[in-house]
């Protein structure tokens, strides 16, 4: 019986079995670095193609890159999202913030994409707040759109207190997400 691969299976095989290694990933949390390919890596990130584009890389054979803000686990889920466009369900929901906000620092367009996709579809009365400030400070006008619509659309289902702790902490951003609700209402 024959098996077929499909291209991401090819390319995450070629990572996890560490065939010609030609950079090394360190995490936040961990000494130990993690193996992978330039072309990979600036195919899915603008920020790692600058690095690898610049002259002192291009004379080192191996070069290793600290990854600040992901840990390992945040890190290898990274860098499989890079190596096969997708992640699974359960590890896209374990890592998703820490996700968004790599895809934010590494230029990285359709993790970010991935990522959104993932917050507007899971927004709750436990979240929502959250995803507001998160969407604002990443200046995500689609993400914060989705999410303020979601506070003013399911407010009751929200507890006051996580609003008022909300409001407390983010003065100016309960002032924005009033005006665009204020010029919702308007328009209709």
């Amino acid at each position: 019986m024959t098996t077929e691969t499909s291209k991401e299976d090819f390319f995450f095989e070629a990572f996890k079995e560490e065939w010609y290694v030609d950079v090394y990933l360190l995490p936040a949390d961990v000494k130990k670095p993690i193996p992978a390919h330039k072309l990979i890596l600036a195919a899915g990130s603008k920020k790692f193609k600058s690095i690898f584009d610049s002259n002192d890389s291009r004379k080192a054979s191996y070069k290793a890159i600290i990854a600040s803000g992901l840990k390992h686990d945040q890190l290898e889920a990274f860098l499989e999202f890079m190596y096969k466009g997708t992640l699974p369900s359960d590890r896209l929901k374990k890592h998703v913030r820490a996700l968004y906000l790599a895809s934010d620092e590494y230029e990285a367009p359709y993790l970010q994409e991935f990522c959104r996709a993932h917050l507007i579809s899971s927004l709750g009365p436990s979240n929502a707040l959250d995803t507001v400030k998160l969407s604002n400070d990443l200046c995500d006008k689609i993400l914060q759109d989705a999410a303020i619509d979601f506070v003013f659309m399911h407010g009751d289902e929200i507890p006051f207190s996580r609003f008022e702790d909300f409001v407390v902490r983010n003065p100016n951003l309960a002032v924005d997400m009033l005006k665009v609700a204020s010029a919702k209402i308007r328009s209709s």
